[in-house]
């Protein structure tokens, strides 16, 4: 898992643990489990205010809760452990998907003005998301050894270690190599601080605010941030013709259900005329 994952299992573990209370695991039962989701649906006081949890933040209680009963019952290989399969979901409302179209992305990319270095690594950056589709702790990781310009293909460490293969394409290469004639340090990596005599890697944080308030001089409504490029890039992708497997593929997800539900943007009706048009011709079917 990604650091920000674990950070929130660590989280959500001690509040389980504060909500269900010290108990026997083979303890926990229908009965429990719905005094379990009783109490979640009880307002909480934040900051002196009272606020009720959403769907989304009660399922984190239960995931954790069911990978739990999954762990006691499948590899500590206890009995009489409830089988977490039972445990139901709060309903979650269908969000839609959030993504740059083209004009957005071209009135984001002209905003950025390259007059000093920070505004052309900021623009560098943003091409380099659009183009690779790649989360920003990957992009960020990278060293500038790491780049092969000739393929444009490099590799990255993703979620869980893993290794996946990102690609840049011509623009991206061409605004990292302008990008790079600019700095004048010895620090490693690809995308670094540049106000200080001792350049340090960029960090997410920094790269975010800065983002965000880009968006905001640019005059657009929506909120910038790094993972936006992701789905603006596997929107892109998937209705330019690309099939689901690819678009999979190019954001390294094992799952193709976490692809289609939040990042590939809902079809228009327009997209649907032009294409039953393209494919719905059965005029061969004519005698």
């Amino acid at each position: 898992m990604s650091v920000s994952s674990i950070k929130k299992y660590k989280e959500i573990s001690m509040k389980l643990i504060e909500l269900v209370g010290d108990i026997d695991a083979r303890k926990i039962d229908d009965k429990k489990i719905i005094e379990i989701k009783k109490r979640l649906n009880e307002p909480v006081i934040i900051l002196s205010k009272e606020r009720v949890r959403s769907p989304a933040r009660k399922n984190h209680y239960l995931v954790v809760l069911r990978n739990i009963l999954k762990f006691l019952r499948e590899i500590e290989g206890l009995e009489n452990i409830y089988n977490f399969d039972q445990i139901k979901k709060f309903k979650e409302e269908s969000k839609p998907v959030e993504f740059l179209t083209d004009e957005e992305v071209q009135v984001l990319i002209n905003s950025i003005k390259e007059i000093c270095i920070t505004k052309l690594r900021l623009k560098t950056l943003i091409i380099c998301l659009l183009s690779t589709g790649a989360r920003i702790s990957e992009m960020l990781s990278l060293n500038k050894e790491d780049m092969d310009f000739e393929s444009g293909i490099v590799s990255v460490r993703g979620k869980g270690g893993k290794i996946n293969q990102i690609i840049f394409n011509k623009l991206s290469l061409e605004y990292l190599k302008k990008y790079l004639r600019k700095r004048k340090d010895n620090c490693p990596a690809l995308f670094a601080t540049s106000l200080t005599n001792n350049p340090r890697r960029w960090q997410v944080n920094c790269s975010e605010r800065a983002m965000r308030n880009q968006g905001k001089r640019a005059g657009l409504k929506k909120r910038i941030y790094p993972h936006l490029m992701r789905k603006t890039s596997a929107s892109k992708m998937f209705f330019a013709g690309a099939p689901l497997p690819v678009v999979a593929r190019f954001l390294s997800h094992s799952d193709l259900a976490t692809t289609q539900k939040y990042y590939l943007r809902g079809a228009n009706f327009e997209e649907v005329k032009k294409y039953h048009g393209n494919i719905m011709d059965f005029n061969n079917l004519k005698n």
